[in-house]
C-alpha cells in the first residue's frame, strides 16, 4: 500500500485581530463564496471549515450563499470541522466556558447542517490546558488538532500522541508539522516539501489554504494540486478531512506515546495584556453561571409608602414592600452570589417567572465571543479591545435585568419587618452552604444632624452576627448613608433574610490609636485566624514564608504585548535575591481584616545568561523630582552579579545608566525588615494587602511601611 497524505484544506480566518468584526464578516463571505465555487467545479476537492460564528455571519448577511454551503456539506464536498463556536483562548476561560463553546457550536451545526464533528481543533490559540481532555472526551470528541506551541516551546515525544486528562480520559492528539496555512498559489510547493520529508510511516496529513485574513483555496492552488495528484505515483495524495486522518491514526493508538501535561506555552505576555478585557470576562462568567463565594451583590428598593429609594451596591430588587413598613419607612437591601442562570432556573421551576431563554442565550453569546484567542489574550488592536468591552457590558446589562426579575420573584412572601428593622435579603444559588461576607448600603430615614452616630448590627433568626459599619461609597460628611458588612452562612438554593437593627451612639467611634516614633499604631494586637490558607499566614505556630518564596523574576522577552521568548530557551534577566520579609498583620475588625506583608528591596541577582550591560529607565515628567534607584552590579563569589543600592537623581524624560565595570566585592548583609522599619533605614518595606473574612487580626507595623515601600 502506498503511503498516503491527507490534504486538509482550510481557511484560517480570525473574526477580529488587526481588523474589526465587520471586516472579518466581509472576509468570511468572500472566502466561503470562492470555496463554494471551487467545490461546485468538481475538482474532487473538499473544503473544511470550523467556527460557528463565521457561518452565522454568512447566514445573516448572504442567505443564498449559506444555502449553497448546506448543500455542499450534504454532498460531501464541504466539511464542518471542529464544531466549536470559535477558536477561544484555551487557558484562561473556566471549564464551564469551554463547555459553552462546545455546546453553542455543536448545537448550531446540528440544527443547520445535521452534523457533529468528532475532531476538535484549535489551530491558532497560544496554549492548551490539560483540563480540555476530559471535556472533549465527555462531549463526544475522540481527537484534537492544534498548531501552537511549537516543539521548542513545548517539547513532545512525537507530533502524534495520546493526550491524557486529569481523570485519566484520553483523546488522540496531533500537532501540525508545518502550520495550518499556505501562501497564495504555493500549496503545491508545500505538498512537495512534505513529500521530500515524508515521515517513516504509512500516512500523514497536511493543512493548506490561505489564512489569517481568510482566503482559503484559490483556483490556481486547486488546479496545481489536481495536477500533482495525477503526476505522483509513489504516494497517494487525497483531499480529506481531520476525521479521516484520525480514523487511520486510531488503528495504531497503542503504539503512540502519552502526554499527561498541559500544552503550554507561547506568547506569555498575552496573559497580562489588556487586563480590562480579562477582568470583564471573569465578571461576565461569574454573573452568568460561575461560583463566586463570599461576593456581595445588592441593589435598590423603593419605599412605596414615603417615596424614598434605597440602593445597595449593584442590583435593584425587593420583596412586597407594603408588608415591610416600619418607623424608618420601607428600607430593603438585597444581595446575591453571582450565578444568574441558577437563580432564574429556581424561580422558573417554582412557577414564579418565565425562563428567559433568549436573554440568557444573548448574554452567553457575548461571553463566548469575548473568549476568542485574539480578544481575551489582549493581542488585538485597540478598536477590538473597545468592541469587546462593549460586548461584555452588553451581556452584563442583560444579566442584571434578568437577575432583578428573578430576585423580585424569589423574594416574594417575606414577613413584615419589626419596628426599626432593615431587612437584607441574600440569595444563595448554590446547592451547598456558603460562608460569606455580605456588604450592603442603605439610607437612614432622615439626615442626622444631631451629632450622634447610628450604628447597625445584623441579626439572623434573632442571633447577632459579626458586623461592622464601614465607610460608605459616598463622600458626604453626614451621618445619613450607611454601609454594613457582616459575616453569615447562607443556606443553599434559597433566599436568606437578615435583619439590621440600629443603635444610636453619642458620637462616631474612633480607632484606638497612639503614636509610636512619630507613626500611628493600633493599641490592640490580637489574631483569631480562620482555618484557611490565607489565615495560616497569621498563625504563630506555622511559618509559611521561607526563602525563596515570592521571588520576583524578570524574564528576557521581546517587547510587545505577546512577549515572545527571545530564544528557544527562555533566559532570566533579573531575579530577586530575597523572599518577602516576615509577615505582620493589621486592621482588627469584626468582618474584614488585612494582612500586611513587608517586601524587601535592595540587592537583586542578575542571571549570568543576560547578555546586556545597559538598560533604559523611563520616568514621567510629573515625577521628575523623585529619586530613582540605579543598580550597579557587583560580583558574587559564585559568579552571579548582584546590584547594590546606589541611587541617582534623574530629571524628567528618559535616562540611560551605564552599569559600568564590575566590582570585586560582596554587598554587606542587609538588615531585617523589622529592624529597618524601626530605624527608618533604606530597607523600608512595601505592603501587600489581602482581605481576610471573619478574622480578627493584629495591627500593621507602622505607617512607614506604606509610605516608604517600593
Amino acid at each position: 500500500m502506498k503511503p498516503r497524505i491527507h490534504l486538509i484544506c482550510n481557511a484560517h480566518l480570525d473574526p477580529v485581530w488587526l481588523w474589526e468584526w465587520e471586516e472579518g464578516a466581509a472576509e468570511a463571505i468572500s472566502t466561503f463564496r470562492v470555496a463554494a465555487e471551487l467545490c461546485e467545479a468538481d475538482y474532487g476537492f473538499i473544503f473544511n471549515h470550523n467556527e460557528a460564528v463565521l457561518y452565522q455571519w454568512v447566514e445573516e448577511y448572504e442567505p443564498s450563499l449559506f444555502a449553497r454551503l448546506q448543500e455542499l456539506v450534504r454532498a460531501g464536498k464541504g466539511h464542518v470541522m471542529g464544531g466549536w463556536f470559535l477558536q477561544p483562548d484555551c487557558n484562561m476561560p473556566s471549564g464551564e466556558s469551554f463547555v459553552r463553546q462546545i455546546v453553542v457550536g455543536r448545537q448550531y451545526f446540528r440544527d443547520r447542517f445535521g452534523v457533529e464533528p468528532t475532531t476538535a481543533l484549535n489551530l491558532d490559540p497560544f496554549g492548551h490546558t490539560r483540563g480540555l481532555v476530559q471535556l472533549l472526551a465527555k462531549s463526544g470528541y475522540d481527537s484534537y488538532l492544534f498548531c501552537r506551541p511549537a516543539q521548542h516551546d513545548c517539547p513532545l515525544p512525537n507530533y502524534e500522541f495520546r493526550w491524557v486528562g486529569y481523570d485519566g480520559s484520553e483523546v488522540l492528539a496531533s500537532r501540525c508539522l508545518d502550520w495550518c496555512n499556505s501562501p497564495l498559489g504555493k500549496a503545491r510547493q508545500k505538498v512537495e516539501h512534505q513529500l521530500a520529508d515524508f515521515p517513516a510511516q504509512d500516512f500523514c496529513y497536511l493543512l493548506w489554504g490561505v489564512g489569517n485574513h481568510g482566503g482559503g483555496p484559490s483556483k490556481k492552488d486547486v488546479e496545481d494540486l489536481t495536477a500533482l495528484i495525477a503526476e505522483t505515483t509513489d504516494f497517494e495524495i487525497r483531499h480529506s478531512t481531520p476525521e479521516a486522518y484520525f480514523a487511520e491514526l486510531a488503528c495504531k493508538r497503542d503504539t503512540l506515546p502519552t502526554h499527561a501535561k498541559d500544552l503550554n506555552s507561547w506568547a506569555p505576555g498575552c496573559y497580562t495584556s489588556q487586563v480590562r478585557i480579562k477582568q470583564r470576562h471573569r465578571l461576565l462568567e461569574n454573573e452568568l453561571y460561575s461560583r463566586r463565594l463570599g461576593i456581595h451583590r445588592s441593589g435598590s428598593s423603593q419605599n412605596f409608602t414615603r417615596g424614598r429609594v434605597v440602593s445597595t451596591q449593584h442590583t435593584a430588587v425587593h420583596a412586597e414592600a407594603s408588608n415591610l413598613c416600619n418607623r424608618f419607612g420601607v428600607f430593603l437591601t438585597f444581595a446575591s452570589i453571582c450565578a444568574t442562570e441558577k437563580m432564574v432556573t429556581t424561580a422558573a421551576l417554582q412557577g414564579l417567572t418565565d425562563y428567559p431563554r433568549a436573554d440568557l442565550a444573548t448574554a452567553e453569546r457575548d461571553l463566548v465571543f469575548s473568549e476568542f484567542h485574539d480578544i481575551l489574550p489582549g493581542s488585538s488592536i485597540q478598536p477590538v479591545e473597545d468592541m469587546s468591552l462593549r460586548g461584555m457590558d452588553h451581556g452584563l446589562e442583560i444579566l442584571s435585568r434578568v437577575k432583578a426579575r428573578a430576585f423580585f420573584a424569589l423574594a416574594s412572601g417575606q414577613p413584615k419587618a419589626r419596628e426599626g428593622e432593615i431587612p437584607v435579603l441574600v440569595y444563595n444559588p448554590h446547592p451547598f452552604k456558603v460562608k460569606a461576607v455580605v456588604e450592603c448600603e442603605f439610607q437612614l430615614p432622615d439626615q442626622n444632624h444631631s451629632g450622634t452616630f447610628v450604628n447597625f448590627a445584623a441579626h439572623q433568626n434573632g442571633k447577632p452576627l459579626p458586623s461592622q459599619v464601614e465607610k460608605e461609597l459616598s463622600n458626604i460628611a453626614l451621618d445619613w448613608r450607611k454601609r454594613l458588612a457582616f459575616t453569615a452562612e447562607l443556606q443553599p438554593s434559597q433566599m436568606n433574610r437578615f435583619d439590621c437593627l440600629p443603635e444610636v451612639l453619642p458620637a462616631k467611634p474612633k480607632p484606638q490609636l497612639k503614636a509610636v516614633n512619630g507613626r500611628l499604631r493600633l493599641l490592640q494586637r490580637r489574631a483569631a485566624p480562620a482555618p484557611d490558607a490565607l489565615a495560616r499566614l497569621l498563625s504563630p505556630s506555622r511559618r509559611c514564608q521561607r526563602d525563596p518564596a515570592a521571588r520576583p523574576v524578570l524574564p528576557a522577552y521581546r517587547s510587545g504585548r505577546t512577549a515572545v521568548p527571545v530564544l528557544a530557551q527562555r533566559r532570566t534577566r533579573f531575579r530577586a535575591a530575597d523572599a518577602c520579609g516576615p509577615r505582620s498583620v493589621g486592621q482588627e475588625r469584626e468582618a474584614h481584616g488585612a494582612v500586611f506583608l513587608p517586601l524587601r528591596r535592595g540587592r537583586a541577582t542578575r542571571a549570568r545568561s543576560a547578555p546586556q550591560r545597559q538598560y533604559r529607565s523611563t520616568q514621567r515628567p510629573q515625577a521628575s523630582r523623585r529619586r530613582r534607584r540605579v543598580r550597579r552590579p557587583a560580583v558574587q563569589p559564585d559568579g552571579e552579579q548582584t546590584h547594590d543600592d546606589g541611587r541617582r537623581a534623574i530629571a524628567g524624560g528618559e535616562a540611560e545608566a551605564d552599569v559600568g565595570r564590575l566590582r570585586d566585592s560582596v554587598a554587606a548583609p542587609r538588615p531585617e525588615p523589622e529592624d529597618a522599619l524601626r530605624r527608618g533605614s533604606a530597607g523600608a518595606a512595601g505592603v501587600v494587602r489581602h482581605a481576610v473574612a471573619t478574622d480578627r487580626v493584629s495591627p500593621p507595623p507602622s505607617s512607614a511601611s506604606a509610605s516608604s515601600g517600593t
